[in-house]
């Protein structure tokens, strides 16, 4: 048994992603939506952080900077996840960066503990992120009830009123 191998998903990889993606989201619009994914990586290229197991991804989390008229957009429900694509990003993409969105994560294993150790190594890959880029905020929408008690359990908290789904992990509260 090989061990999980976490690293960015390259551009070359794309078809393998969209597999584990039509497999774990049989409803999704994969056809816009695999479009929207090849433009934000055409411009952040580590924004899919993916997991391999045996040569294959078995899981995967979209993680985006957002400028800051995003953000605040995020924050009063003008913009939801579906809506972040690559104008959503900061013009300038070196240095530190202060917002982020995790669009996805999704992991392909039901059995523990390879299950836990993916979920693990794709939340390292997000805390890494924040400790690089601290002060920094990372936000997701949690729209059901799972949705709410992951995020929960990983640090993030629910503070936007106006949008009760939006959590926010926050680097230095």
């Amino acid at each position: 048994m090989s061990p999980l191998v976490p690293r960015p998903l390259r551009p070359e990889e794309l078809p393998l992603y969209e597999k584990l993606g039509r497999r774990l989201f049989p409803d999704a619009d994969w056809k816009a939506g695999i479009k929207r994914v090849s433009r934000l990586l055409a411009r952040w290229p580590d924004g899919l952080q993916t997991v391999w197991y045996d040569d294959q991804i078995v899981g995967y989390m979209g993680l985006w900077p957002l400028s800051a008229e995003a953000a605040s957009n995020l924050e009063s429900g003008k913009l939801t996840d579906n809506g972040i694509d690559a104008d959503t990003m900061p013009h300038a993409l070196q240095g530190r960066i202060q917002n982020w969105i995790m669009t996805v994560i999704a992991v392909a294993i039901q059995a523990e503990p390879l299950r836990r150790e993916a979920i693990q190594s794709l939340l390292a890959f997000l805390e890494s992120v924040r400790r690089r880029n601290a002060p920094t905020r990372i936000y997701a929408h949690a729209k059901t009830t799972d949705g709410h008690r992951f995020c929960a359990r990983t640090g993030f908290h629910f503070l936007f009123p106006h949008v009760p789904q939006l959590c926010v992990l926050d680097g230095d509260q």
